[in-house]
C-alpha cells in the first residue's frame, strides 16, 4: 500500500487534492502501523532471548495502572467510548519490572481502543484481596463477545503481555462470562 501510493503520487496520478490528503494520510498510518510491528518484532525476539532477564523493584501497581490508562485517556474520549475506573486508593506494593509490566499493560488497553466501538464502555479495575497477597487487574469491555473459534488464539496478537506475564509469576487469562453489565474481560492474576 505504502510503495503504490507513494508511487502514484510521485508519478503525479492523483490530481485530485483531496485525494492525495487521502493517500499522503495512509501512507502516514501504514508507515506507522509498520513501526510498530517491527518494534512488536524485536520485542519479541528480545523476550526470547537467552539473555533477558526482569529488572524488578517494588513499586506502587496501582499508580502504574493508572499511569498506563492516562495514556490512552483522550484516545477513549475521541472514540466516544466510555471508561469507568475502579482501582484502589491507597499503594498497592508489587515488585515488577516496571518497563515490562506497563508494556503487557498498555498493550491490553490499546486492544480494548482498537476493538471496542463508539458508545461502548469498558471498565478497568483492579481488585486486591485483604493482605495484598493476591492482585486481579480486570480490562472489561461491552464490546462484541468473542465466539469460540477466536476465543482458541486470543492470546497470539498479545504473545509479549501474555509472555511478561508469565515471567511475573502471573497468569492471563479471557473471561467470557464476565458479569450482566459487561461481555468480556481480560483478566491479570498476581499472587505473592
Amino acid at each position: 500500500t505504502i510503495s503504490g501510493y507513494a508511487q502514484a503520487l510521485r508519478d503525479d496520478v492523483v490530481e485530485d487534492e483531496q485525494k492525495k490528503k487521502q493517500y499522503l494520510d495512509a501512507i502516514c498510518q501504514k508507515s506507522k502501523r509498520m513501526d510498530d510491528l517491527i518494534g512488536l518484532f524485536f520485542e519479541y525476539v528480545k523476550i526470547d532471548s537467552e539473555g533477558f532477564s526482569l529488572h524488578k523493584e517494588k513499586i506502587d501497581l496501582a499508580e502504574l495502572f493508572r499511569e498506563n490508562i492516562a495514556l490512552f485517556y483522550s484516545d477513549f474520549e475521541r472514540k466516544g467510548i466510555g471508561v469507568e475506573l475502579d482501582i484502589p486508593e491507597e499503594s498497592v506494593i508489587w515488585e515488577l519490572d516496571r518497563i515490562q509490566f506497563s508494556r503487557a499493560l498498555s498493550n491490553l488497553i490499546g486492544n480494548e481502543l482498537r476493538h471496542v466501538e463508539k458508545g461502548k464502555s469498558i471498565l478497568m479495575k483492579m481488585q486486591c484481596d485483604e493482605e495484598q497477597e493476591e492482585v486481579r487487574i480486570v480490562l472489561a469491555d461491552t464490546g462484541e463477545q468473542i465466539e469460540d473459534s477466536v476465543a482458541q488464539h486470543i492470546f497470539e496478537p498479545f504473545v509479549i503481555a501474555s509472555k511478561i506475564v508469565k515471567m511475573h509469576g502471573a497468569v492471563l487469562y479471557l473471561d467470557r462470562n464476565s458479569t450482566k453489565d459487561y461481555t468480556k474481560a481480560f483478566v491479570i492474576v498476581l499472587r505473592k
